[in-house]
């Protein structure tokens, strides 16, 4: 088994979360960096605004034909996705960065058992989310060859109120719409960074139940209350950034999915098949990749309570005792991820009930338009 190493998996999320335009610049960067970096997030704003309108208008006039209108109604619930990224993830730059450097700084003084323990929690997750990536990319790049297979000028289902059959202008529009679609595949780094936070949390949260059991002088008791604490006003910090761009994605990748679907039960190319096939499984993957650690977060973050518990409490002083007392008391509370107030918490059951109700969505809108 190939290992990826933490600084790896930071690595390919930064290369890609820069091309994105939704990776916050090191504390550290010059302002040539930063101008660059800004002047790129207002490109990439702009394309992606300008590709709306276009795709509304494609809808609108594809309402006689239901699969078209479909296809431009998925393409451009995924250009919301990226534009809600794009905004959340600018305001939000200066709190990515802090969280983002705080991790750093842990994993250049870990020490050797906490390495194998970040290391077994990227081996846990590493297949499902290469797959989902996988899935994303292959996405955009079956979108973006669409003219070379299928009987189309441009990759998406848009309309111009202008001529596109001069060479340059629709070489123009091509490379627009294909950076356009690249940034929607490649947008699925933001819910890695997630979902990287959540598991990091969690890995941090094994590593302390481990240092509780080991516990042999009452000021060791305080030194994990520490870092108990700071780890929860991580996952608070983590939640507070991140609940907005976790909401979103409920609603745009409900739409995309139902959207998208549509496609698939009419007959359509095998390349017209293979674009909706990709996006449709990522859709309903996407939850699932913030959803799976935060529901461990929350697992373990019980599971201090036993560790601390598991201390022989009666022999310490009463000062201890109060604080071991105190210390399981705030365990039984698990951390939780909230998704802004409008939906349940993230967990993987809320994730089953987010398939069954899009499933529900599009059962009823098919009979409807069938109707």
């Amino acid at each position: 088994m190939v290992l990826i190493r933490i600084h790896q998996v930071l690595r390919v999320l930064e290369i890609c979360g820069t091309f994105t335009s939704t990776w916050p610049p090191k504390s550290t960067a010059g302002k040539r960096e930063i101008f660059l970096r800004d002047l790129g997030w207002t490109l990439a704003t702009l394309n992606v605004l300008s590709s709306l309108p276009p795709l509304i208008l494609g809808a609108w006039y594809s309402e006689n034909d239901i699969i078209r209108m479909m296809k431009a109604l998925s393409e451009l619930t995924a250009l919301m996705e990226v534009l809600f990224n794009l905004i959340l993830c600018r305001i939000g730059r200066s709190r990515l960065q802090k969280l983002l450097a705080q991790l750093r700084n842990f994993l250049e003084h870990s020490e050797l058992h906490e390495r194998h323990i970040i290391q077994k929690y990227i081996n846990r997750y590493l297949g499902f989310y290469a797959f989902v990536g996988i899935s994303y990319i292959l996405a955009a790049i079956t979108f973006s060859s669409g003219p070379l297979f299928l009987p189309i000028n441009l990759p998406m289902e848009a309309w111009y109120p202008f001529s596109i059959e001069t060479p340059y202008i629709r070489g123009i529009l091509y490379i627009l719409q294909v950076f356009a679609i690249l940034q929607t595949g490649f947008c699925i780094t933001v819910d890695f960074m997630i979902a990287m936070f959540f598991w990091y949390s969690a890995a941090r949260l094994e590593m302390l139940g481990q240092e509780v059991q080991q516990i042999t002088h009452e000021n060791d008791v305080k030194t994990c209350i520490k870092k108990h604490q700071e780890i929860i006003s991580f996952v608070d910090e983590v939640q507070h950034t991140v609940r907005y761009l976790i909401c979103k994605s409920n609603v745009t990748m409900a739409s995309a999915v139902i959207c998208g679907a549509f496609p698939l039960i009419h007959k359509q190319p095998l390349a017209g098949t293979a674009q909706f096939i990709c996006m449709v499984l990522g859709g309903c993957e996407r939850l699932y990749i913030t959803a799976w650690p935060a529901d461990d977060l929350a697992e373990i973050s019980q599971q201090i309570a036993w560790s601390a518990y598991s201390i022989p409490w009666f022999e310490k002083s009463h000062e201890t005792i109060t604080n071991i007392y105190i210390f399981i008391q705030r365990s039984k509370k698990p951390l939780l991820i909230s998704m802004g107030g409008m939906f349940p918490v993230l967990s993987v059951q809320y994730y089953a009930n987010f398939l069954k109700t899009i499933s529900s969505y599009f059962m009823t809108m098919r009979a409807a338009i069938a109707e």
